[in-house]
C-alpha cells in the first residue's frame, strides 16, 4: 500500500502508542510482565506438549515476502 509523506512520517505515535515492548505470561488469569528468557522458556514449555503436526503458524498477505519466508523457515526448523 502506498502512504503520503505526511501520514508516513507522522504516524508514529499512534503506532506506538499501545505498543507491546515486553513479554507477558497469563497466570490464573492475570496478565504478569516477565523476562524475555522466563517468557520464552514457557513457550517452549508449553509446546513441548504439542506433537508438531498439531501446531500452526498464520502468517499475513500483507507482511513482506521476506517476512513471511523467514516465519516459514523458522516453523519448520523450530
Amino acid at each position: 500500500y502506498w502512504l503520503t509523506d505526511d501520514q508516513r512520517l507522522n504516524h508514529h505515535n499512534f503506532v506506538n502508542e499501545n505498543r507491546v515492548t515486553e513479554p507477558f505470561i497469563n497466570k490464573n488469569g492475570n496478565k504478569s510482565q516477565v523476562s524475555w528468557e522466563d517468557a520464552i522458556s514457557f513457550t517452549a514449555q508449553n509446546l513441548n506438549g504439542f506433537k508438531p503436526d498439531e501446531i500452526f503458524v498464520v502468517a499475513s498477505g500483507k507482511a513482506t515476502t521476506e517476512d513471511n519466508y523467514i516465519l516459514n523457515k523458522f516453523t519448520k526448523q523450530v
